[in-house]
C-alpha cells in the first residue's frame, strides 16, 4: 500500500493576495477529491477542521489506483504527492561513541563507575592533547 498526500494550491501565491474567502474557496474545492478518494482509499487524516490555511488529507491505497484517478482528471489547484518517510539523521558525540564500542553489547554492571580514576583519566587525556596538539 501507498500513501499520497493531497492537497490545493494556496491562492495568491503568485503575486496576487490571498483573502480569507480565497482560502476557504480553495479549501472547500477540494471536497468532491476527497469524495472520490473515500471510496477507493483509505482516509487517514484530513485537515479540514483544523483552520489551517492549507487543506491536507492523508490517503493510502494502490498507487495504480491513484495513477488511475490522476489520468481522468482533478482540478488544476489539487496537488497530489506521494509521503515520503523521513528520518533524522543524528548520532551520539565522537567520544560517547567510542565509549559505546568499547562497552560492546553487555554493559558494566551497576556501580562499575566508583572504580574507575577519573583523575588519572584526565591527566592522560591532557598529556594526548599536548603530544597531539602541540
Amino acid at each position: 500500500m501507498a500513501r499520497f498526500i493531497v492537497g490545493h494550491r494556496i491562492p495568491g501565491a503568485r503575486g496576487a493576495a490571498a483573502t480569507r474567502d480565497n482560502l476557504a474557496a480553495a479549501r472547500d474545492a477540494l471536497d468532491p477529491v476527497v469524495n472520490t478518494l473515500s471510496r477507493d482509499f483509505n482516509v487517514r487524516h484530513d485537515t479540514a477542521s483544523t483552520g489551517a490555511p492549507r487543506r491536507l488529507v492523508h490517503v493510502e491505497g494502490e498507487a495504480s489506483d491513484m495513477e488511475r484517478l490522476l489520468r481522468e482528471g482533478v482540478p488544476g489547484n489539487v496537488v497530489v504527492e506521494p509521503e515520503l518517510k523521513r528520518e533524522l539523521s543524528w548520532s551520539y558525540p565522537l567520544p560517547l561513541e567510542l565509549v559505546l564500542k568499547a562497552q560492546g553489547s553487555d554493559p558494566p554492571p551497576t556501580g562499575f563507575g566508583r572504580t574507575l580514576n577519573l583523575g588519572d583519566f584526565r591527566k592522560r587525556i591532557c598529556l594526548f592533547r599536548r603530544l597531539t596538539l602541540g
